[in-house]
C-alpha cells in the first residue's frame, strides 16, 4: 500500500489503530466507512472493515455518523475516541 494520511480515531492497547474512510459519492453525498488497521512484518497492513457505509449530505455529517457509530462499537472507549472533523482518507486500495 503506499503511503497514505491516516487520522486515527483511537489507537487500541495492541497498537491496532482505529480510522475512518470518507469519499464523496459523486452524488451529492459523501460516505464514511470505519475499518481496523493492523501492521504486520515487513511493513504489511491488515485492513479490516468494522462499520456499515454512512452516509450525509456533508463530509462532517458523514464523520459525525461515523463517531457515533465508533462509540456504539466500542462503549468503553468512548472518551479515547477522537472527535471530527477527520484527515479525508479514500479507504483501502480495490485490491485487498
Amino acid at each position: 500500500m503506499a503511503r497514505i494520511n491516516l487520522d486515527p480515531l483511537l489507537t487500541f492497547s495492541d497498537g491496532s489503530q482505529l480510522v475512518v474512510s470518507t469519499q464523496h459519492s459523486g452524488e451529492g453525498r459523501f460516505e464514511c466507512e470505519l475499518f481496523v488497521i493492523r501492521t504486520r512484518d515487513n511493513n504489511n497492513w491488515e485492513i479490516d472493515s468494522v462499520s456499515a457505509h454512512m452516509s450525509g449530505i456533508s463530509s462532517m455529517e458523514a464523520q459525525d455518523f461515523a463517531f457515533r457509530s465508533a462509540q456504539r462499537l466500542y462503549p468503553t472507549l468512548t472518551e479515547g475516541i477522537k472527535k471530527p472533523p477527520y484527515l479525508i482518507w479514500h479507504g483501502p486500495s480495490q485490491q485487498r
